[in-house]
């Protein structure tokens, strides 16, 4: 009963949703006029916009060029330009800088009852020049950067009619790092003493930003969060990957796995006998196509009077 008084109220609430955004769609020019998204446009106000995506994800380090894209519904009122405004959050302070002007397009091609598009391209440079916080400039070097920090997008169009309007919906660029998600385990390895103890392939494994630049993995080799009644956070791995796209395990937290000292290749080499310490391990493959980046790490713990527990995980990131 229980559940199905919560699907109840995620339909109601899924239906109130629907119900605002088509008020939102009528309203937003002032009358009572809308437009037939297949075909026929009969909004006559200008000036509204249809956005492909309200949520960009910026990826530190990745130097890409990311795309504020979507649709104009024109009408007796055409609209011929969009200026694109940003302003940034610092979400570790909550304070914004000032707003300054990203681009500005020119809408060419436009005819009544059909939808014209947009394109606004944009590179980190492009996102920090003219902000300051505090009369103070955005770091130059996206690494300076909180993961959770986000530029607002806000779009002023102007019409045939001479008005010029602020579009209702706006685009969040939001700071993330590329490598943060959840992987499946595609190969693995556990010897304890020196003995083979398994593989925990398929299983998947959550690596988390904690940082810029550093990640926490969860999992203890096959154990996972909480095994045994441990805190969970004798379960957590910190992590860096450097502009070579190489694995740093140290100087960043480590200090135990599962109560015992935590062992890396760096630290302690020589007890890592049976998982690889070499060139093929603690590193990155980035998958530009697909998305399916792949992490390959080792590491392990030491327990007196027994010897190391080494464990290696080669991790591919699951796309939705």
């Amino acid at each position: 009963m229980v559940e199905l008084n919560i699907q109840k109220m995620k339909l109601i609430k899924n239906i109130i949703y629907i119900a605002v955004i088509a008020f939102a769609f009528v309203a937003c020019d002032g009358n009572d006029s809308d437009f037939d998204t297949t075909a026929e446009v009969k909004d006559t106000s200008g000036g509204l916009l249809i956005i492909d995506k309200t949520l960009i994800g910026y990826v530190v380090g990745d130097n890409g060029t990311y795309t504020a894209s979507g649709r104009i519904p024109q009408a007796d009122v055409k609209t011929t330009k969009i200026d694109v405004y940003k302003t940034f959050t610092n979400s570790s302070t909550g304070e914004s800088s000032n707003e300054n002007l990203l681009t500005s397009i020119d809408i060419a091609n436009i005819t009544t009852g059909v939808f014209s598009t947009y394109n606004a391209d944009f590179k980190y440079e492009d996102l920090i020049n003219g902000l300051t916080i505090g009369g103070v400039a955005l770091p130059a070097n996206d690494g300076g950067l909180n993961i959770g920090d986000y530029w607002t997008l806000r779009y002023e169009t102007t019409n045939t009619a001479g008005g010029v309007n602020t579009n209702y919906q706006t685009t969040k660029v939001a700071v993330g790092t590329r490598f943060a998600g959840t992987y499946k385990v595609i190969a693995s390895n556990y010897y304890r003493i020196g003995v083979d103890s398994g593989n925990w392939d398929g299983s998947t494994r959550v690596i988390e930003s904690v940082d810029a630049t550093t990640y926490k993995h969860i999992g203890c080799g096959p154990f996972e969060e909480g095994s045994f009644g441990y805190p969970n956070e004798q379960f957590h791995l910190f992590f860096e990957i450097d502009a070579n796209d190489k694995v740093n395990l140290d100087g960043i937290g480590n200090t135990t796995l599962l109560f015992q000292p935590y062992m890396s290749c760096t630290s302690a080499n020589a007890d890592f006998q049976n998982t690889p310490c070499d060139a093929t391990s603690n590193r990155v493959i980035r998958d530009d196509a697909t998305g399916k980046d792949q992490i390959f790490i080792t590491y392990g713990y030491y327990t007196a009077g027994s010897g190391p527990r080494e464990f290696y995980e080669l991790l591919e990131k699951i796309v939705d």
